[in-house]
């Protein structure tokens, strides 16, 4: 890049100062006039906007003992990072790894009607701000629906909505968890949410799972060995991220009288209650608790409507959400108003229970699907399992040992199909031979092919390695 022969204003005016400026500092050629301050030079370069610019090389610079010690420690989740991961591929992959609405899952028709009748009656209310607790016919939307799934009259001090699940699990855990508070989440566990807890400074303890859900007794003998009590109880009780796996009834009763014998949370995260497709539905935790206040449910429509309109809802004690409110008011004021708007005339017109309806039919096609090419591609592989879930988004499959499903899935990029390796899913290592496969993103057409690929991917990585499989 040619230097600009630059001039200060000052004393010394039309000087040449290009050989003080900073290394990191590039002005390139390029007629108006703008004063820019530049670090290290005590007086002002004279820049043309639109034909000089100024380039900052940031690339380089930390800051060291600055962080606090919640920044050093913080923690992100390896399923977004995928996302930009697989767009810039430069071949076709069939992703199994992103817990997503596929491409054909959204009513785009209704969303587009619904979004103009929003703009011509009430546009400027909608792109403007909101209240912080929600739009006032969304909160009145969701708690009919509370009320006709749960038979609870749910008092609307007890709603916040949200942006998305995540917010929700953020104010959860910034209101309740200190730094080195015990909190217990299921092994696997869903990573964004270990992230949160973690990024918060809580000592995180995640307990197996089994097919009835999260081992309560091994939570309880934990604890009593240690004469200590956790804080929070953080689970995902209806087909499970990442395995499936959906806690039975009695487990749920029993996770409820140890978190009240304990005087402890429990954070009902349950963004897939409404995506069941076969076999009977379970009460929530929330309405099992009848009200004592033991249970903090975080609700979303990022998996039964669009995860990019980024709404949600928390159930939580009166004290407990005024306090939500008021941390919300410092984080992002309101929630996504249009988006709230366009969510509750879903609602009110019958269009978002017709759209459930028809995601669960299709979503249970997907299932079977991936249930049957995993048994055409691995059923004669030993060692290989996996879950068989009654709704939500996602299976768990479990390789033959020793399989390091990390280094499998550089290979299976490379062949074209994308999961979620098990130690995504912990913050306490293991998992290796492990990883989560999403059916509802791919399309019907692209699942067989996708379980091709990973059988194709896994006998590749099983002969000749990551970098033998490369070169293959």
């Amino acid at each position: 890049m040619a230097a600009f022969r630059a001039t200060i204003v000052g004393p010394a005016f039309l000087q040449n100062v290009w050989p003080r400026a900073p290394k990191h500092l590039h002005l390139a050629g390029r007629p108006r006039f703008a004063w820019v301050p530049i670090l290290k030079l005590p007086r002002l370069i004279r820049v043309r906007p639109g034909v000089d610019t100024v380039k900052w090389d940031l690339a380089d610079i930390a800051y060291p003992g600055r962080y606090s010690s919640r920044g050093q420690g913080i923690m992100g989740s390896f399923i977004d990072s995928s996302l930009s991961l697989l767009a810039k591929q430069t071949h076709p992959v069939i992703s199994l790894a992103m817990g997503c609405p596929g491409p054909d899952a959204f009513p785009l028709e209704d969303v587009r009607r619904i979004t103009t009748e929003i703009m011509e009656h009430e546009g400027p209310v909608a792109l403007n701000y909101g209240p912080t607790e929600g739009d006032p016919l969304l909160r009145q939307s969701l708690l009919e629906a509370e009320a006709e799934a749960t038979g609870l009259d749910i008092d609307p001090d007890c709603l916040i909505v949200t942006s998305g699940g995540m917010q929700g699990l953020d104010l959860v855990a910034k209101l309740l968890v200190n730094p080195g508070d015990p909190v217990v989440a299921e092994l696997p566990s869903y990573s964004n949410g270990l992230a949160t807890l973690h990024n918060y400074e809580g000592n995180v303890l995640q307990v197996s799972l089994d097919d009835q859900g999260l081992s309560v007794e091994e939570c309880r003998r934990y604890f009593d060995r240690r004469g200590a009590r956790p804080k929070l109880f953080y689970v995902i009780p209806n087909f499970q991220n990442p395995s499936g796996i959906t806690m039975s009834l009695r487990r749920r009763l029993e996770l409820l009288d140890l978190a009240r014998s304990y005087e402890a949370i429990v954070l009902e995260d349950d963004p897939y209650g409404d995506l069941r497709f076969e076999g009977r539905a379970l009460p929530s935790l929330f309405a099992l608790d009848e009200g004592k206040g033991t249970v903090i449910a975080v609700r979303t429509f990022s998996k039964t409507f669009s995860p990019g309109l980024r709404v949600g809802w928390i159930l939580a004690p009166k004290n407990v959400v005024t306090k939500m409110i008021a941390a919300k008011q410092s984080m992002d004021t309101c929630t996504n108003v249009v988006g709230q708007k366009i969510v509750a005339q879903l609602m009110a017109q019958g269009v978002m229970s017709r759209h459930i309806l028809r995601l669960r039919h299709e979503y249970r096609q997907k299932r079977d699907l991936m249930l049957q090419a995993l048994e055409r591609h691995f059923g004669s592989l030993g060692g290989t399992s996996w879950t068989r879930p009654e709704g939500g988004f996602f299976l768990w499959m479990t390789f033959p040992e020793p399989t390091d499903a990390e280094k499998l899935f550089p290979v299976a990029l490379e062949q074209g199909v994308a999961f979620i390796p098990g130690p995504a899913f912990t913050v306490q290592g293991g998992l290796r031979n492990a990883g989560r496969l999403c059916f509802t993103y791919p399309l019907l057409t692209e699942i067989d092919e996708a379980i091709r690929r990973l059988r194709y991917s896994y006998g590749l990585w099983a002969s000749f390695g990551v970098e033998g499989a490369a070169a293959r």
